[in-house]
């Protein structure tokens, strides 16, 4: 697996702005506390991206490795890496014709190269690979005399039971069930692929179950999840308050400056001491912070706090029976899954048990509903990732825009996005002291102007 991971480019640094205690392969493992976690991550592809397919596929795929490099050689031997070439019909072409990036094509090659491996490690023994009947005798010579008495009939030809290697091929009916619900472009969790890598894992799929059939779909699905959904997140997370909230204080930042502008007015065209409109700094400096720290979609005062307000769907809980209702009409005929299938089918794949949960822990104890672990989104097989029937959905678009503004809140428990936070105040208070300051020095510069007594 290390080989695996070493191949995917772990060791990628993250932008600039998202530290390590906030990196990709640290939310995936659940290694970072609320609200930072990998529920919250899903959550947010859910909720806000609409691109939630994209992780459950992933965390699919990154959990099916180990489990087809735990099975036995004679179980391998039955699924065979699946050959670039087969993938597109026609002449030769280079190893894959239909990614244009270079990056991706050595990653792809290599990715495979170590498939490939994995799967000589271990010889398989031919006899238990061997699908071999007992010889049957299907000649006769001349001499043998049939016209004896007990002398049995001459035989038909026999042929040896063919066995269905669609059926006896390990994660079989999984493996089906994943193609039917990420890869199918009609499917209601279908990944955003393009024709070409679409087209390699259909036309892989019926043929074996080595990850390698697959492997084009993970590629584009990680590699949007790390360039493009993750850095969005951590943006994301970083907002300690709502969308309605972060308007109100943009406007309250921008009344607060121009209320300074104004009584600077007035003391300019005024006699008094120009000395004194240094006064007005008392609404330009927090006015400005205010301003610019919400355009970054933090809240001051909520910082000063240290909480956070709760997502609305943290704030309603989850309807238990609409969820015990959802029944998936895209998941594999219960008949047909092995032992190992129908665990996945009943509880999720085996990454929730992979995950550590020591760290939600706590939004499992409030009122955001169930454990997040065992919601339809954190499972392979579900329905659609549609949220416009959940109860929190109407709740909460019932509600005013004041009682939206004091949303309630919750204690920051992530370290480093409190870290991230307190840089963003920062540098907030600093550019909103430095403007104000330059609004204090063009002020006092200006002479009165005397047109006012005051």
């Amino acid at each position: 697996m290390e080989d695996f991971e070493s191949a995917l480019g772990r060791s990628t640094p993250n932008p600039k702005f998202i530290p390590g205690g906030l990196s990709f392969d640290a939310i995936i493992k659940n290694e970072t506390p609320v609200p930072c976690s990998l529920n919250d991550f899903m959550d947010y592809l859910v909720y806000v991206q609409h691109q939630a397919e994209d992780l459950q596929f992933y965390l699919w795929y990154i959990n099916y490795i180990p489990r087809w490099k735990a099975l036995s050689a004679r179980q391998k031997a039955l699924s065979p890496a699946w050959e670039p070439g087969k993938a597109i019909k026609g002449p030769k072409f280079r190893l894959v014709p239909h990614l244009n990036n270079q990056k991706r094509n050595e990653k792809l090659a290599k990715v495979l190269s170590i498939l490939k491996e994995t799967d000589v490690e271990e010889k398989p023994d031919e006899a238990e690979t061997a699908w071999k009947c007992p010889p049957i005798k299907t000649s006769f010579s001349p001499d043998d005399d049939f016209a004896r008495p007990g002398t049995p009939p001459p035989q038909k030809t026999v042929e040896p039971p063919k066995p269905d290697w669609f059926t006896v091929q390990p994660f079989r009916n999984e493996y089906c069930g994943v193609v039917k619900h990420y890869i199918v472009g009609t499917s209601p969790r279908a990944l955003r692929l393009s024709d070409k890598d679409r087209e390699w894992c259909l036309t892989a799929a019926p043929h074996t179950t080595h990850p390698s059939a697959l492997l084009p779909a993970f590629l584009a699905v990680e590699e949007n999840l790390r360039t493009n959904l993750h850095p969005a997140f951590i943006r994301w997370i970083r907002s300690n308050a709502n969308p309605v909230s972060m308007y109100f204080l943009r406007t309250l930042g921008v009344l607060s400056v121009l209320i300074g502008l104004g009584l600077d007015a007035i003391l300019i065209l005024s006699r008094t001491n120009r000395f004194i409109r240094i006064a007005c700094v008392i609404f330009w400096w927090p006015g400005l912070a205010v301003f610019i720290a919400a355009c970054k979609s933090l809240c001051l005062l909520l910082h000063l706090r240290d909480v956070r307000e709760l997502r609305p769907w943290e704030m309603f809980p989850a309807d238990k029976d609409a969820e015990a209702a959802v029944k998936d009409v895209y998941s594999p005929s219960p008949q047909a899954l092995s032992a190992s299938d129908k665990e996945m089918e009943a509880g999720g794949p085996s990454f929730v048990g992979t995950h550590s949960r020591k760290n939600t822990g706590d939004s499992t104890k409030s009122d955001a509903g169930p454990d997040p672990l065992r919601k339809p989104s954190m499972r392979t097989f579900g329905p659609k990732n549609d949220y416009s029937d959940m109860r929190w959905y109407h709740l909460y678009s019932k509600r005013s825009v004041w009682s939206k503004i004091l949303d309630r809140t919750t204690p920051v428990q992530n370290p480093t996005l409190r870290k991230m936070q307190d840089r963003t105040i920062l540098f907030s208070v600093m550019w909103g002291g430095l403007v104000a300051a330059a609004l204090v020095v063009a002020s006092v510069l200006v002479p009165p102007m005397g047109m006012i007594k005051m």
